[in-house]
């Protein structure tokens, strides 16, 4: 039983870092993650793939709850989506 059991975390710039890295220990204390990042580089070009992608196959492969948002956090049209779809999905 984890500490956050029946929880569910929106970790934005989940892709890499430290966000990749707290999304990971949130689904491993038992919180349902939607884990979103925009899936481009540091100059802001689309990347070949987005690496929120392996963020959500690792907490999965881990055997917790993780679903991918691509979008953009300066966006109010992508946030409300990005709740609507934790909503949806849990």
């Amino acid at each position: 039983m984890g500490k956050l059991d029946g929880k569910v975390a929106i970790v934005t710039g989940a892709g890499a870092g430290i966000s990749k890295a707290t999304s990971i220990y949130l689904a491993r204390q038992g919180a349902k993650v939607l884990a979103w990042d925009l899936g481009v580089d540091v100059e802001g070009r689309p990347l070949e793939r987005n690496p929120v992608d392996d963020t959500v196959r690792q907490i999965r492969e881990e055997g917790n709850t993780a679903v991918a948002f691509h979008g953009d956090v300066s966006s109010m049209a992508d946030a409300e989506r990005a709740v609507g779809t934790a909503i949806d999905t849990w």
